[in-house]
């Protein structure tokens, strides 16, 4: 590769050996090929490419419309240094060659003289293939309109079937999709620095295969191809998940089987943009913005948290979008149990202290993240505020029950079980529970139809004395299905130390006496008595 300055050249790219050997160059870095004839215009990709390469000082050969009867004209150069890019030409070898009632035409406009037949079917597959036969042992990326719209399973119209990635039947090492240029260039460049092509798998706008090992840490999976052939709803599932995750706020990457290996599409990410602003101390905010405001648009959020504190923290923070993200991904944490950062529940409990407006969601959500950890003198009295407040309101959960014991008997919550239950959305939710006291147990279960807490989620709260218990189990049917939980028994927490009228009931329980019970019923009679005189309801 020549690291000076580039230089333009107003004649045509080598085309043949003697076009290579009358630059005085002995060996070609990459070779184009296309499937046009070779035009060199900015509307052919085959020259955007190649003078894209040559700009960045690489010696680049077009290979248009070889032969692909054979390897040999792939050989025409010699051996390039680093590799092969390969396109199957401007518009759809199959759409050039066939009419869509299958007929096959007659002329080829992007062909010498208008004349068909100079290049194969499905050209960008078999050009990658010659290419692979001619030296194997050097990096091919395929590009293109033709490869860009089969990177994925997909379903041919001329053989009326579903077929796998063109990475897997072309054999391609890297799928180079959409506008090709950002990839090209940074593709060739670790190409020239030595790095194996295997290695190259994290340029945006680039699929490769590889095995179930080797896949990367974090990614969504749409349906395979074997799955996708097979049934028309994976299909077009599969093709959602595909649409969803093609924008570069939101995206993800994703990952597909095919007949073996495994398809690993990524798509560019502005996080990173982000990234590299707070890294040199330049504002963000407004970056943050956008992603939040895209992510929340779109429904796909994700490693988004501490972007959206970012935002936050800026002073700068629209109501309304704050609201709405803060909204949203409690409502995935709690219906869906998706993990979030600390730093969300720390913005939640601020905005709780401030008397900022929220949605209840977000502070069950902050109930439940604290529920099992420690938290300062500041955080607990806010916790506790929002305790009353959801408890107030009807909207309890079992996992409130791990908070302190004189909060739980403020909002009448210490002495009691409960019973939860999340169904799939649209389902209905029935519970059957029965009552045993001691070894007394009651004979069938009752059925209770379910309302939801929350969405769908349900909840049945018990008051049980000491020798109580619940022994129940749900049932869920919607959809044409009928689920039915494992049986479950809810007791009194024996460690817990009871106050107030069902500590003294449930000491009743336990004594022998007759006369000590009998003494223990009058100071109880007494203190409700004192309780209605002193306590009236207005």
């Amino acid at each position: 590769m020549d690291n000076s300055s580039p230089k333009i050249y107003t004649e045509f790219l080598p085309i043949s050996r003697a076009d290579m050997e009358a630059r005085g160059w002995e060996q070609l870095d990459f070779v184009v090929v296309g499937g046009d004839a070779y035009v060199d215009h900015p509307s052919f990709g085959t020259a955007i490419i190649s003078r894209l390469l040559e700009a960045e000082g690489y010696k680049v050969g077009v290979l248009a419309q070889p032969r692909y009867t054979d390897c040999e004209d792939f050989k025409r150069f010699g051996k390039p240094k680093y590799g092969f890019f390969i396109g199957g030409g401007n518009v759809d070898s199959m759409v050039s060659h066939y009419s869509v009632a299958k007929i096959p035409r007659a002329e080829d406009e992007y062909s010498p003289g208008g004349k068909g037949g100079a290049r194969p079917d499905r050209s960008a597959t078999v050009y990658t293939r010659l290419a692979k036969q001619a030296y194997p042992d050097l990096p091919v990326i395929l590009g293109g309109l033709e490869a860009s719209l089969r990177r994925f399973a997909h379903y041919d119209y001329w053989l009326d079937t579903v077929l796998p990635s063109i990475a897997e039947d072309s054999g391609a090492d890297i799928i180079s999709f959409g506008m090709g240029e950002h990839q090209t260039v940074e593709i060739a460049r670790r190409l020239a620095a030595g790095e194996p092509v295997e290695s190259i798998t994290d340029v945006d706008g680039t699929c490769y295969m590889t095995d179930f090992d080797h896949l990367p840490e974090r990614y969504v999976e749409c349906a395979g191809f074997k799955k996708v052939a097979s049934d028309k709803t994976a299909y077009a599932k599969a093709c959602r998940i595909q649409m969803d995750n093609q924008d570069v706020v939101s995206g993800q990457i994703i990952v597909q089987k095919q007949s073996e290996k495994y398809l690993v599409h990524a798509i560019g990410d502005m996080k990173r943009l982000w990234k590299v602003l707070k890294q040199y101390g330049v504002p963000s905010y407004k970056v943050s913005e956008r992603i939040i405001t895209q992510m929340v648009f779109s429904e796909t959020l994700y490693e988004e948290e501490h972007i959206f504190e970012d935002y936050y923290l800026s002073d700068n923070v629209y109501f309304r979008l704050k609201q709405a993200y803060l909204a949203y991904v409690t409502r995935e944490y709690i219906v869906y149990g998706r993990s979030l950062e600390k730093c969300v529940f720390e913005i939640i409990a601020n905005e709780c202290d401030q008397k900022e407006d929220l949605p209840d969601v977000c502070k069950i959500a902050l109930l439940k993240y604290y529920s099992d950890k420690e938290y300062t003198g500041e955080l607990e009295d806010v916790l506790h505020q929002v305790l009353r407040e959801m408890c107030e309101k009807q909207l309890v959960f079992p996992y409130y029950m791990n908070y302190k014991e004189e909060w739980l008997r403020e909002v009448q919550l210490y002495n009691k079980v409960m019973a939860a239950y999340r169904c799939k959305p649209g389902g209905k939710v029935r519970l059957y529970y029965k009552m045993k006291q001691k070894d007394r147990e009651e004979l069938g279960y009752r059925a209770e139809a379910m309302m939801p807490v929350y969405e769908n989620l349900y909840v049945k709260q018990f008051v049980l004395y000491n020798d109580e218990s619940v022994n129940y189990y749900f049932q869920e049917s919607g959809n044409g299905e009928m689920i039915t939980t494992d049986k479950k028994t809810l007791k009194t927490d024996k460690e817990r130390v009871f106050a107030g009228k069902y500590q003294m009931l449930n000491a009743m329980t336990d004594m022998d006496s007759d006369a000590e019970r009998s003494k223990a019923m009058l100071e109880f009679e007494e203190e409700e008595q004192m309780a209605d005189q002193i306590f009236k309801i207005y």
